[in-house]
């Protein structure tokens, strides 16, 4: 499937954009319902609750969002929240493709890491170790926590940025999207 990637300032969104990357994070949350019953993000909640600066989006050529990650600087880290991808698109690389995307923004930026967090669930925590990250925490929380029905482990990882090399300094005069 042709998709490309574009970063966008949160606060630039039009609601109709801001109301599909939600639309987009609660489909994909959908498959741990046994755990977190309900919507992630209600109207608003993507700017205000998820502090987050940016955000990537994964778009079709017809222009379908099938994925998104919010991004936010925190220190030295560049943190990838919110990283979803609707059913029928995931197992396609577009997950991966995202937060290498994110990996060149920190870059360009001279952040040292990515950082995220995830809840122990299914196959998640391993998606990331395959893509780079290291866990450097991990807590379990009680049943009730964001509403969870049952206890669970939220782990927190990290991956090093490289260091800037020719082809990102080219990248990061470009445009912001990448096919």
């Amino acid at each position: 499937m042709d998709t490309r990637l574009l970063l966008s300032d949160v606060a630039s969104l039009s609601g109709r954009e801001a109301a599909d990357i939600e639309r987009v994070v609660n489909v994909a949350n959908r498959v741990r319902q046994d755990l977190f019953p309900g919507d992630r993000l209600g109207p608003g909640d993507l700017e205000e609750d998820h502090h987050a600066d940016r955000v990537v989006r994964c778009v079709t050529a017809d222009g379908t969002l099938v994925g998104t990650a919010t991004l936010s600087v925190k220190g030295t880290s560049l943190w990838v929240t919110l990283v979803a991808v609707v059913p029928g698109h995931t197992g396609a690389g577009l997950g991966a493709r995202m937060l290498d995307f994110a990996a060149r923004v920190a870059q360009q930026e001279g952040l040292l890491w990515l950082g995220l967090e995830a809840v122990d669930e299914g196959r998640l925590v391993d998606f990331y170790r395959r893509n780079g990250f290291e866990e450097v925490r991990r807590e379990t929380w009680p049943q009730g926590k964001w509403d969870a029905t049952r206890p669970f482990d939220l782990v927190t990882l990290r991956r090093p940025v490289s260091p800037p090399d020719k082809t990102a300094e080219q990248e990061a005069t470009g445009p912001r999207a990448i096919e």
